[in-house]
C-alpha cells in the first residue's frame, strides 16, 4: 500500500494547519462580532430605558401648554372645569402619540434582547409595557367618561384611582407606576452593566 512520499505528507500537514488556523480565526471573529453586538444592544437598551422613564414623567404631568390640547374636539356644553380636566387627559395621550418612535423601538429591541439574554431579558420590557398601558388606559377612561355627553360617568373614588395612575405622584408616597419603571430599570441594569464593564477592561 502506497502511503505517499514525505512531500505529500508535508503538504497534507500544511493544509490541515491552514484549515485549523482559518477555522479558529472565523470562530474568533464570530465571537468578537457577537460580543460587539451584545455590547451595542446593552448600551442602546440602557439608554432607551432611561429615556422611557423621562418620557413617562412628561406623559404623567398634568401641566402643559394650550397648543398640546388644540386637537381635542371641544363640546359646547363643557364647563371651564371640565375643559381643564379634559385638556389635561388629552395632553397625556398626545404626548404618548408624539413619542411613538421610542415606544415602537421598544418592541423591536425586546425581541433582539430576548435572543441574546433569554427569558430574563423580557421581564424588564414587560414591566415597562405594563406600566405604560396602565397609564394610557387610565387616561382613555378618564377622557371618555368626563365629557358632558358621556354615557357612563365615574364616581369620585374611581376617578381618583384613575388619576392616581395617570398623574405622577411626587408627594413622597409610593407610586405604582414609578415603582414598576424603577424595577424594570434595575433589572435591565443588572443584565447590561456587567457586559459594559467587561468591555472596558
Amino acid at each position: 500500500m502506497d502511503l505517499g512520499t514525505i512531500p505529500d505528507w508535508l503538504q497534507l500537514l500544511a493544509v490541515c494547519i491552514t484549515s485549523y488556523v482559518a477555522i479558529r480565526g472565523i470562530r474568533a471573529w464570530e465571537t468578537e462580532t457577537v460580543g460587539k453586538r451584545k455590547i451595542e444592544l446593552a448600551e442602546n437598551a440602557l439608554t432607551a430605558f432611561y429615556e422611557f422613564r423621562d418620557v413617562m414623567i412628561a406623559i404623567r404631568c398634568p401641566d402643559g401648554y394650550e397648543d398640546e390640547s388644540k386637537k381635542r374636539v371641544r363640546h359646547p356644553d363643557e364647563t371651564d372645569e371640565q375643559a381643564r380636566s379634559l385638556d389635561a387627559y388629552f395632553r397625556s395621550l398626545q404626548r404618548y402619540t408624539d413619542s411613538q418612535e421610542l415606544f415602537s423601538s421598544f418592541s423591536i429591541m425586546e425581541y433582539r434582547f430576548y435572543s441574546y439574554f433569554g427569558k430574563a431579558g423580557r421581564k424588564p420590557f414587560e414591566k415597562q409595557r405594563f406600566a405604560k398601558n396602565r397609564v394610557l388606559s387610565a387616561a382613555r377612561q378618564l377622557l371618555s367618561t368626563s365629557t358632558p355627553f358621556s354615557v357612563n360617568h365615574l364616581c369620585e373614588s374611581n376617578r381618583n384611582k384613575l388619576e392616581n395612575l395617570l398623574w405622577d405622584n411626587t408627594g413622597g408616597e409610593s407610586d405604582e407606576i414609578n415603582d414598576l419603571i424603577d424595577e424594570a430599570i434595575s433589572e435591565i441594569e443588572k443584565l447590561c452593566e456587567p457586559i459594559l464593564l467587561r468591555s472596558k477592561t
